[in-house]
């Protein structure tokens, strides 16, 4: 629906250099924005700035909505979250009205961390230095204080089982989701499944409670929302969700993790990871994932587990921490399903998003089950 009467209205309906103020030149198009427009512009004095600008709404709440709501993000954490404020670029200037919101912030030099991974450009202890450091500034700075949920059993619903199962539904006319799918060899349960057993049973989901939320450092943590700076080689974040309100912080955490394992490779990868056969049957090629990637994925528990600040404000309160990234990891899967099918080209990436998350869910459950 939102494809058919919103998305295809966000694009292509203004000449970017409407977006121009005087002495002002477009430098150069972006892409993979929420908002209509994203382009690099020069000043006067030379100096390089990205502009962000929506035009209506978009899939998801994305579009006018979503960009008021960074712009109030980004004035809050200078104000109030100057730790965070520095993972950030700057807001420099900023609009917003009934028919259009704008935000003009610093431009950062570099491509995205997960591209750079890949690209292979450096050794792997410069990038997971650089991870390390990221992740030790989110842990001490981002996450600042934390609070116990006041209710475990409704955030569970809403962050993840809800959310995923609403979601799965724009697949349907991709393919017909029967109770059980065949991946690598295997016949498991399909994610409805799953998800619906979570919704019921007690115990099951006692792992899988969330016990704490902060700030919400971001919203939407995937490494492809980060710019690898080229000189100094620190990651730095761009397009936050936009919330000022409290978060579940294995949720962000869980997204690093979900960027690693596959999502990643759907976005900006050469080679499909998933294949169906003609008897129905799902092939899964983590080999797909670059090697860098992969030994960063393989590392990225411990490398939170051995962070200090991680350990006192999450790990301590929340004692099933890895598997309840993992359970988000998967769910990240299910509940991408829609973006995929409205803004990506093709859509085997939503199919490929379907089988990957159903193979990690189905790594959860067998092991909740055990």
């Amino acid at each position: 629906y939102h494809k058919a009467q919103c998305y295809h209205q966000m694009t292509h309906t203004h000449q970017m250099d409407e977006f121009l103020a005087p002495g002002e030149r477009l430098l150069e198009d972006l892409r993979g924005s929420s908002a209509a427009y994203l382009f690099v512009v020069q000043d006067r004095r030379g100096q390089r700035n990205v502009r962000k600008i929506a035009i209506r709404d978009g899939v998801e709440g994305n579009g006018i909505a979503k960009v008021a709501n960074e712009i109030r993000f980004y004035k809050h954490i200078a104000r109030h979250k100057p730790g965070l404020a520095r993972l950030y670029p700057k807001l420099l200037s900023a609009q917003t009205g009934s028919s259009f919101s704008s935000e003009t912030i610093e431009y950062l030099e570099g491509p995205n961390y997960y591209a750079a991974l890949r690209s292979e450009d450096r050794p792997f202890a410069v990038y997971r230095r650089s991870f390390e450091r990221f992740a030790a500034v989110l842990c001490a700075g981002a996450v600042g204080r934390t609070s116990p949920i006041a209710d475990s059993e409704a955030a569970l619903n809403a962050y993840y089982l809800e959310r995923s199962l609403s979601r799965l539904h724009s697949i349907d006319a991709l393919l017909t989701r029967g109770d059980h799918m065949r991946i690598n060899g295997r016949d498991v349960p399909a994610p409805h499944i799953i998800l619906g057993k979570l919704l019921n049973d007690k115990r099951l989901r006692a792992t899988l409670l969330p016990r704490i939320e902060c700030f919400c450092f971001h919203g939407d943590l995937t490494l492809l929302n980060t710019v690898f700076l080229t000189e100094t080689e620190e990651i730095r974040l761009i397009d936050p969700r936009g919330s000022t309100g409290n978060w579940d912080p294995l949720y962000d955490i869980a997204k690093l993790k979900f960027t690693l394992s596959g999502f990643g490779e759907f976005i900006i990868g050469d080679q499909p990871m998933v294949t169906q056969a003609k008897n129905g049957e799902y092939g899964i090629d983590f080999s797909r994932i670059p090697p860098l990637v992969r030994r960063l994925h393989n590392d990225f528990l411990s490398l939170f587990e051995q962070n200090a600040h991680f350990q006192q404000k999450i790990a301590r309160l929340e004692p099933h921490w890895k598997r309840r990234i993992e359970f988000a990891e998967a769910t990240h899967y299910l509940a991408d399903i829609p973006f995929r099918l409205f803004t990506d080209s093709s859509s085997w990436t939503a199919v490929s998003s379907y089988v990957v998350g159903a193979y990690y869910l189905n790594q959860v459950y067998e092991e909740l089950t055990a």
